[in-house]
């Protein structure tokens, strides 16, 4: 299973840097707030050229906040999202509709 910070560190720049369509068809800023063990804060933008992934607070336009398991298990169970939201597990705010658009960075 991919861990936040490999997805964050690793595997989001690789797409970004290899996929850069992926970015613009995303577009925003996203800032990601994992807590507990192995959580962080991580700022994606993909409105710069290049897209960029900082670990940093700066605000964004949509904020995505969750306890870094639940994260994880999103990663590993996309599905699960619809779930970890409505359970209060996994909260969004800001520009609501961008999070919407996010699985297109990640598909095939």
């Amino acid at each position: 299973m991919t861990s936040a910070a490999q997805l964050f560190e690793t595997t989001l720049p690789h797409i970004l840097r290899h996929s850069p369509q992926r970015a613009t068809a995303v577009g925003g800023s996203f800032l990601f707030v994992l807590s507990g063990d192995g959580g962080g804060t991580w700022r994606v933008d993909l409105e710069r050229t290049p897209p960029e992934v900082t670990a940093d607070s700066t605000p964004a336009r949509c904020t995505i906040e969750a306890d870094v398991r639940d994260f994880e298990e999103m990663l590993a169970h996309p599905a699960s999202v619809l779930q970890l939201y409505k359970e209060g597990r996994l909260r969004v705010s800001g520009d609501v509709a961008l999070a919407g658009r996010l699985h297109l960075l990640f598909g095939d």
